[in-house]
């Protein structure tokens, strides 16, 4: 019995000293920053005893050596109480060490996956503390917590933290491992809204690190496929832009072909082989008759190397049909054609696609043949007549020209663009002939009929007739 009492005295002894000691602790540490290190140190050796005291009993120091005690143990929820009592208080005494105070927070926060509570913590970090030690730890926290966020309400607000938050990764950030990832999702965010400049150099900026490379690369080379295609159709394909184009790809493609593929790559980039080996025939179109020639082999074999694709047959056919015709080739064009399924709206699918070649080859008659193919089969196709209007007009058949936009008129409604278009263009085809009256007479009546022409119609409608009706009327 005296033995329990004594250690009861013993133990209350060693309350009340750790007591008197913490107090005088905190009083000099008020009076004395060199005693900041030693009060901490103690408290930490005793945190065992001060783990139930309150942030008052405690005192700045006291809390954050508590805190930290408990944090480095992985009991998160009480290390918090503390931490979130020094946010509130923030102590002068603690300015150097508010940092870790933030980031902590926002760390446990972020354990229990309550990102909306620890973004506010890591927002500001930066601009806070722009010395910290901690700051790549709290960028990469703060890109995280935000992207985490985001995927788990999919809001406004939610996708403007993770936008804001990618810029601070990789602006606050550069030895962090996941920059390659971030320049990929930082150009999809520039991509989808259309800001094409800005997204390809966030591209340009994925490493073969990245398990995105593959598609960022895609990306880059869909960009010059167009550019090169803008080129061609301003007859523009030989200057010195399309060559540097052309070589830039040409080295992006070997790049990404030598580049090994990451064991989470297939997951990430969608299946994006096949289209990857469809862009690369679309590349090699602009390239010379032997780099042709390479692409075309591969361009073969597209439904046997990728088998689950059936979406993309088509489109290897008629890219196919394209090298074919880029080569002279016509015996294999035929060959293609003829493999393609009967449906009449593929069968024009793949006319439309050859006509359209067939004009940017400037081998036009070839283009007519084949629009005149797809009326026979389609009679009512309005878009068809159009463009066969326009190329007969381009080759000088005005009497063609004038049946077809004659019968292009009587398809699309009355008073619309497309019917006030076919009228001048059968006013402008009877000049041709020499009608001079009959196209005076189409003009007058158009212009009666629709007095409030808008004013590039009018304009026209005005000079032509002008010209055409001796009176001027």
């Amino acid at each position: 019995m005296e033995k329990q009492e004594k250690r009861e005295n013993k133990g209350e002894q060693s309350d009340q000293v750790l007591q008197q000691r913490l107090s005088e602790l905190n009083e000099l540490s008020k009076g004395d920053p060199g005693a900041d290190a030693v009060f901490y140190d103690y408290v930490r050796e005793h945190g065992g005893s001060f783990e139930n005291r309150s942030y008052a009993e405690l005192g700045p120091i006291g809390a954050i050596a508590v805190g930290d005690r408990l944090f480095e143990q992985k009991a998160y929820d009480k290390a918090l109480s503390y931490y979130l009592a020094l946010y509130a208080d923030s102590p002068s005494t603690l300015k150097d060490r508010m940092d870790s105070v933030w980031f902590r927070i926002a760390y446990i926060y972020c354990k229990k996956e309550a990102w909306n509570e620890a973004i506010p913590f890591l927002k500001k970090f930066y601009d806070r503390f722009p010395a910290s030690v901690l700051m790549d730890q709290a960028v990469s926290l703060y890109y995280m917590a935000a992207s985490n966020q985001y995927k788990k309400n999919v809001r406004a607000e939610d996708y403007k933290i993770y936008i804001d938050s990618l810029h601070v990764y990789l602006t606050h950030c550069n030895t962090c491992p996941g920059r390659s990832d971030a320049h990929f999702h930082l150009g999809e965010h520039y991509r989808k809204k259309d800001q094409m400049e800005p997204a390809l150099k966030e591209y340009l900026k994925v490493q073969k690190d990245s398990s995105y490379y593959r598609l960022a690369k895609y990306q880059v080379l869909k960009s010059q496929v167009d550019q090169l295609t803008t080129l061609k159709r301003k007859g523009k394909s030989r200057s010195k832009t399309a060559t540097e184009i052309y070589l830039n790809g040409v080295r992006l493609i070997a790049e990404v072909q030598a580049a090994k593929v990451k064991p989470d790559e297939s997951d990430k980039q969608d299946n994006i082989e096949p289209h990857m080996a469809i862009l690369r025939a679309k590349f090699f179109l602009f390239g010379p008759d032997d780099a042709c020639k390479k692409s075309l082999i591969k361009l073969k074999n597209f439904e046997s190397d990728y088998p689950g694709e059936k979406s993309l047959f088509m489109e290897a056919a008629l890219l196919r049909i394209e090298y074919y015709l880029r080569l002279n080739m016509l015996k294999d064009v035929e060959r293609e054609a003829d493999k393609i399924s009967p449906n009449l709206q593929m069968r024009k699918q793949l006319q439309l696609k050859m006509a359209q070649i067939f004009i940017d080859e400037d081998k036009l008659p070839k283009a007519i043949e084949l629009y005149q193919d797809i009326l026979k089969q389609d009679p009512q196709s309005v878009e068809v007549m159009h463009d066969l209007a326009l190329l007969y007009e381009k080759t000088g058949q005005w009497q063609e020209a004038l049946r077809t936009w004659s019968r292009f008129e009587k398809g699309v409604t009355t008073g619309t663009n497309d019917w006030l278009e076919a009228r001048y263009k059968m006013a402008c085809a009877f000049k041709k002939i020499g009608a001079k009256g009959k196209a005076c007479t189409i003009l007058t009546i158009t212009m009666t009929l629709h007095p409030n022409l808008e004013n590039v119609l009018l304009k026209k409608y005005s000079e032509l007739k002008a010209e055409m009706c001796s009176d001027g009327q």
